[in-house]
């Protein structure tokens, strides 16, 4: 008696469990995938204020800038800086925003942060900037952005 109502439970938890994996399964494949964001002097300060983690790409659209070849650690390379930005705001989750500023079009934006020198990446925490120097690769960028999560980097920036 006891092992048939145990039968009974664990197949009703079994199929629980399947509802919700393919409940949530739907959910995720209907939730957009997060975008690369784009700055103008009017938005840029108040979207980079809209999370703790933001990293920005400051860039000439008219340029191609090609990602670190050499450090990408995929063997591959060679991506424009702007794609692995855009594979950077995929991968993110919506953890953390990923922009981009076209400065021929918006040049108040890096002014403000007295950016002269493109393509730059700056991070953002807490709306306070910081240089990034390290590999533009996404997987890569991603991994060191989830750690500045940590409280450790208060006022670090």
């Amino acid at each position: 008696m006891h092992s048939t109502r145990a039968s009974y439970i664990l197949a009703a938890i079994t199929l629980l469990s399947l509802a919700g994996v393919i409940f949530c399964e739907d959910a995720v494949a209907d939730t957009p995938a997060p975008e690369l964001e784009s700055l103008t002097d009017e938005n840029a300060m108040p979207i980079i204020a809209s999370k703790k983690i933001y990293i920005v790409l400051f860039h000439k659209a008219s340029e191609k800038s090609n990602a670190d070849a050499s450090t990408a650690l995929d063997g591959k390379g060679g991506n424009s800086l702007r794609e692995e930005m855009i594979e950077l705001a995929k991968i993110s989750g919506g953890q953390f925003g990923v922009a981009e500023v076209n400065v021929e079009e918006f040049p108040l934006v890096p002014k403000m942060y007295k950016i002269s020198t493109f393509p730059m990446v700056k991070l953002f925490r807490d709306s306070k900037p910081g240089d990034y120097g390290g590999v533009r690769h996404a997987p890569s960028m991603k991994s060191f952005l989830e750690t500045l999560f940590n409280p450790a980097f208060d006022g670090f920036f």
